[in-house]
């Protein structure tokens, strides 16, 4: 995990089931609880999520936005783009 003063960059890797995006959910919300404003994950080495842990990205976007944050999305390809794709969360997740 890289951040500086404002935000947090998180780098995530193998498949993502629903207890690593607990863990995940558990540092983002300490994140944001200290006043960070722009919560980066890095998809890049990410093979496999969950419906669980869909479900969770969606709950910590919200989280972020009523904490005045942005939750952002970067290095998302193959397979899982093809999953926010077709569930349409590339309409609602920031992904670049």
């Amino acid at each position: 995990m890289t951040a500086n003063a404002l935000q947090q960059e998180i780098v995530l890797s193998g498949p993502l089931y629903r207890n690593e995006i607990n863990a995940l959910r558990v540092g983002l919300t300490r994140c944001l609880d200290e006043g960070e404003k722009l919560l980066a994950l890095d998809f890049s080495q990410v093979e496999y999520i969950d419906c669980a842990g869909l479900g969770q990205l969606v709950y910590l976007h919200q989280q972020a936005q009523r904490s005045g944050a942005r939750l952002v999305l970067k290095g998302v390809t193959g397979r899982i783009r093809y999953l926010f794709d077709r569930t349409r969360l590339d309409q609602v997740l920031a992904i670049l």
